[in-house]
This record gives C-alpha cells, structure tokens and sequence, in this order.
C-alpha cells in the first residue's frame, strides 16, 4: 500500500491560531475550510487567476470596531446556520469578487454564519483593509475575533489576527524571502527621491506603496525600472517600447485630489488612472518611473546581457540583470515582481 504523507502540521498550526484568536467555530466545515486553504494560493475560476482575501471571524460585522472605519462598505449575501456544509459552494460565488479589491467575510454569530463582501474606502493613501480593520483595541471588550487570510505567493497564506501573525508555506524547504513591505518600501523610497517638500514626499510613499500593493493583489507580474527624473527620453537601453508623449503624472494628481477631497472629478481620474497603471504593469516587457513619481513608457524591453542570460528564472528576471548590468547612468534601480509573487527590488549602487 502506497501511503500519502501531507502537511499535517501546518493544519495542526492554522487550527492553534485561529483557537488563540478566539475562533474555535469551523467544526461543520472544518474539513471544506481546509480543502479550499490546500488550493487557495493557485486558485481559478474560468481560468483566471484569483488571489482571495478573506476575513473569517466571529461577531465582527455588526461590531462598533467596524462602525468607526470610516467609509467601511459592507455588502451582506446570505446567512445560513452554523451546521450548513455547503461552505466551498458559499464562498465560491463570492471569491470573484476580490479581484476588484474587495474582502470576502464569513462571520460566525451565534448560531448563524454570515457570508458577504467588504472593503473600506480610504482614498489614495489610506490604510489597507488589515491595518485599519486590527489596529482597534476594543476586540477583547466586544467579544469579537477576526483573522484575515491572504495570498502572498504560489505557495505562502498569511494569517493575521489581533494577537499575532504568520505565514503558511506549503513548499518542502522554507525560504527566508525579503518582507514585501520592506520590498516595496525601498522601491517606493526611490520612486519619490526627487521630490523636494518632504511633506509631499511622505504623503507619496504611501500613495505608491498602496499602488504597488494592488499591483501584487492584482497583477500578474512585473517588471518596473526606476530613473532619473531629469532623463532624456527615450532611454536608449529601452528604446525598444512605448514611451509617452506625456508622462502620466500620478504624484500630481494624487496631491491634487488629496488637498481637494471634495473634487470628485479628480477622485475619478486618479482612480481610472491607477487602473491604466496596473494594466501597463500587467503587460509584458519593463514600465518606466522616474524619481518624481512620473510614468513614462511601458512594453520596453532590454536585450540581456551575457551574465543576466545565466541567471536562473524567467525572462522578467533576466531581463532585471540586464537592466542593473547595463551601466546606464540614468538609472536609480529595478523591482520585480515573478508570477509565483516573489517581489525584488536592487538599487543601483554608485561610486561615492
């Protein structure tokens, strides 16, 4: 007899969280709730691609922690008893949703297990989902538990509650990758480097941390060089792509919206524009930023060089090495982004 071995452990590890967290109510669906976690990270529906977000948790949708996130938007779907076993076809119809941004939440109240969407509205520069949502103090006073559950990678869940956080890896032999925030971080650090006001500065890195945070949440890979913002376009290294007549201002427009909140016109550019942005991330070849937050060109491409042709990976990540290889002056650094959700981002290093 063949035996089967599996990740005990990690289920074992996932049941212990949510217990600690205060979510001890999976029972029914106990065995569902595990199958959809095991296809989770390579997860599809009509052939596309979905990196679900969900938020399991008890008591929190009606809570007063919920109630004080402003522009918290929540669209319920059904409720259905505790002892229901349809749980994978519940949430089924509801994970397609996360494509566009959205949480799918399963609330435990009671003996009822709602089901339902939802996503806050914080603007250009607002926290995420899972900073404003654990941020609060009150979860131990109102009996409330949540734990939010997201895709990194092909192979890594995130789990995060009030208490604490980890990640699942689902690979044989772990690997101590570079936190993503610390990726983007120093990425957007240098996207923003020619900014003088320092108050616009700080206001931008979060603008373009959160770009870069749908950009893993929504885009299938990429590759971004970061240049000078004084550089003579076309770059001739990447002569080979669409360069813009007009750069796409996003940091203008960003500041633009954020002093007039009240503008909804410009509410709606911004946003149409970060769409633009993500498709042009999305598609093949390099996207090209300056320092002062500007785009501009995308679908470039950069014969590689013969060391960046060794280089073990696909063709986003050679053509990354040719990119930091090629001794342009112009250029700040790159950041990389693989299909499997692997980010990078090399700087430039220069002679002092």
């Amino acid at each position: 007899m063949v035996q089967r071995y599996v990740f005990s452990s990690g289920q074992e590890t996932i049941t212990d969280f949510l217990t600690a967290e205060g979510i001890v109510c999976i029972t029914p669906w106990a065995d569902q709730f595990f199958s959809f976690l095991s296809r989770a990270c390579s997860y599809e529906e009509e052939g596309r691609r979905i990196k679900p977000r969900i938020v399991l948790s008890r008591n929190l949708i009606k809570s007063r922690i919920v109630e004080r996130i402003s522009n918290a938007y929540i669209v319920p779907i059904k409720k259905v008893r505790v002892g229901e076993l349809h749980f994978e076809k519940n949430l089924k119809s509801l994970i397609p949703f996360c494509r566009s941004g959205w949480h799918v939440y399963i609330d435990v109240e009671g003996e009822s297990v709602g089901y339902g969407i939802f996503r806050f509205f914080s603007g250009p520069m607002g926290d995420c989902v899972t900073d404003s949502l654990f941020r609060s103090e009150d979860a131990a006073q109102e009996d409330v538990a949540a734990v939010c559950i997201e895709v990194l990678s092909d192979f890594e869940l995130k789990f995060k509650g009030f208490k604490r956080e980890m990640i699942i890896d689902f690979r044989l032999c772990g690997s101590e990758n570079s936190r993503m925030e610390d990726v983007i971080g120093a990425a957007v650090e240098d996207i923003v480097s020619g900014i003088k006001d320092l108050r616009d500065k700080e206001i931008l890195c979060r603008v373009f941390d959160k770009i870069f945070k749908l950009s893993v949440a929504q885009v299938h890979g990429t590759l971004c060089a970061v240049v000078k913002a004084d550089t003579q376009m076309p770059l001739t290294i990447l002569e080979d792509g669409i360069w813009l007549p007009e750069p796409i201002d996003i940091s203008t427009i960003a500041l633009a919206l954020l002093k007039d909140i009240t503008d909804i016109y410009m509410d709606e550019k911004f946003y149409g524009l970060i769409d633009v942005v993500l498709e042009m991330f999305n598609m093949d070849g390099i996207t090209v930023m300056d320092t002062k937050g500007r785009l501009l060109a995308y679908n470039a491409f950069v014969e590689a060089q013969a060391t960046a042709k060794r280089v073990s990976g696909g063709a986003r990540k050679r053509a990354m090495m040719a990119l930091l290889e090629s001794g342009v002056p112009e250029l700040v650094g790159a950041y990389f982004q693989s299909q499997d959700g692997q980010v990078i981002y090399k700087g430039v290093k220069r002679d002092a």
